[in-house]
């Protein structure tokens, strides 16, 4: 049994009302040592209990942390060939990223409140990026990869 993402619904395989697949959320579990549903079959209790209300709200930060977390590694990918002190730019993107957790993590706010917390902390992992010690004289090749 699933509950999907998209519309809510307890479903099983292979696919809910609005057409998501158990397979693709299931599928990601299998690189997960505990997943992070519990499935306990006859009773149809999947672990969800007391989202319903928060759903939207969870979906909405969720999907701006992943994001904002795709801006700092890109803002990575940028630097590190060009440090000077090898690690230098992994440290400064942890650092970073934990800027960006702890702004989502913190509760009670309406979802203005913690858009707001989400743009300081980016603005403020930017920063901690661009402090990185970096040589930028001279240029390394750009290799692009295309396909899943």
């Amino acid at each position: 049994m699933f509950l999907c993402i998209g519309c809510g619904a307890v479903y099983d395989l292979p696919r809910c009302a609005c057409g998501r697949s158990a397979v693709q959320q299931g599928g990601i579990w299998q690189f997960c040592g505990d997943p992070p549903v519990r499935l306990d079959g006859d009773d149809q209790y999947i672990g969800y209990d007391g989202i319903g209300e928060h759903a939207t709200d969870l979906v909405r930060i969720s999907w701006r942390a992943m994001m904002g977390a795709e801006l700092l590694e890109k803002l990575l990918l940028r630097v590190r060939p060009y440090e000077k002190e090898t690690g230098s730019a992994d440290a400064a993107f942890e650092k970073a990223l934990s800027c960006v957790c702890e702004a989502v993590e913190e509760r009670g706010a309406r979802a203005a409140e913690r858009m707001k917390r989400l743009k300081k902390a980016l603005s403020r992992g930017r920063a901690i990026l661009h402090a990185v010690p970096a040589d930028f004289s001279e240029p390394r090749p750009l290799i692009g990869i295309v396909g899943e």
